[in-house]
């Protein structure tokens, strides 16, 4: 099994050369995630690859707004109109899984995070629909702020980090 856990991608944040010291916009954010993946896949090209978990949402889109806020208001720079961001993130994502149908079946988790509670979630709904034809892709889109997954004797969890301390997940996971 293989997991790919694209997390705090932020399609949709701004950062120039002259404020930051780095650029940052959708054209960045999708080369990133891409080449990411595709560095993976070329790492783990000798291994025989059962199933891929591919873990979405994590703050994939910087805002939850038309206001450019996260889910809680917080104002936040952005690159592009809320459209293009969401478009540029779902095809990302489709290049993404189209990949790695070529590999092995997906079993794709969502996870919820504060700067795109709303969004991401509706991201990972339309992927959902997207792939509903395909026999090689599941989707688990609740919205619980954890998921598990058991593989074998292992049972890997997933979260964005915002809904619980690090020293508290071990417990949560024993009893979820």
């Amino acid at each position: 099994i293989m997991y790919i856990f694209p997390a705090d991608v932020h399609f949709g944040k701004l950062a120039t050369q002259e404020e930051t010291g780095n650029q940052y916009n959708l054209e960045i954010a999708s080369k990133r995630m891409l080449d990411g993946v595709n560095g993976l896949l070329e790492y783990v090209n000798t291994f025989n690859i059962e199933k891929i978990i591919l873990v979405g949402g994590n703050d994939i889109l910087h805002t939850d707004s038309i206001l450019n806020t996260t889910t809680r208001g917080t104002p936040q720079d952005v690159s592009n109109k809320f459209y293009e961001t969401y478009n540029a993130a779902f095809e990302t994502y489709t290049k993404v899984i189209d990949t790695l149908l070529n590999v092995a079946d997906i079993h794709y988790v969502h996870c919820m995070s504060n700067h795109d509670y709303l969004s991401g979630y509706y991201l990972s709904k339309c992927l959902e629909a997207y792939y509903d034809k395909s026999k090689n892709i599941t989707f688990d889109t609740k919205v619980n702020a954890r998921k598990y997954v058991h593989y074998g004797v292992n049972l890997l969890g997933f979260t964005h980090g915002d809904s619980a301390k690090d020293v508290e997940l071990i417990n949560l996971m024993k009893v979820e």
